[in-house]
């Protein structure tokens, strides 16, 4: 039998749309305006810091109502196997 816990977090669960309910909701203007408005500010932030030229994994933006609401970073990504630079030159 569930613990009260893992119940109320399944119901959470359930309840919480998916990015791609939001992103669908948003429509393609407003994503676009999104990625447009935000990409120089995260590009010169991961070049100051974080990457340092040298691009150390991937990061997913999860968007809601209009904004970046969290960061998901996967560090280990290789992502020269994309077809992406082995440096970034800035």
């Amino acid at each position: 039998m569930n613990s009260a816990p893992q119940r109320a977090r399944k119901a959470i669960d359930s309840a919480a749309p998916t990015q791609q309910t939001v992103l669908r909701d948003l429509g393609d203007e407003a994503v676009s305006a999104i990625v447009t408005r935000g990409r120089d500010e995260i590009r010169a932030f991961l070049l100051r810091g974080p990457l340092e030229s040298v691009p150390g994994g991937l990061g997913v933006l999860t968007i809601r109502s209009g904004h970046v609401a969290d960061v998901t970073a996967f560090l280990d990504a290789d992502l020269t196997r994309f077809g992406r630079p082995p440096s970034i030159s800035p």
